[in-house]
């Protein structure tokens, strides 16, 4: 099955996205151009398949910490499928 779709994640604990599609924000040579995105506590965003960020977890306890996956067709905006985890802080 190849479906088009974008995806909704959001993250239990503090998470700052730190890189995009492999290339880091903020520093030599796109630092004046870019800078780390911070994302608050259960704060949704999209992403689409091609799309890859690298996020930084900051947990201020230990704990779990749940994260959400929605996939949606892009075209529709039908949720077809939710994926859940947790990551365990000691």
């Amino acid at each position: 099955m190849n479906r088009r779709k974008f995806l909704k994640m959001g993250a239990g604990g503090l998470a700052t996205i730190i890189a995009m599609d492999g290339q880091p924000l903020g520093v030599p040579p796109n630092q004046a151009y870019s800078r780390p995105v911070p994302l608050a506590a259960n704060t949704p965003f999209l992403l689409t398949s091609g799309m890859r960020h690298e996020l930084v977890i900051k947990a201020v306890n230990s704990g779990a910490f749940p994260v959400k996956v929605d996939y949606f067709d892009w075209v529709t905006g039908v949720k077809y499928a939710t994926a859940r985890t947790v990551i365990n802080v000691a």
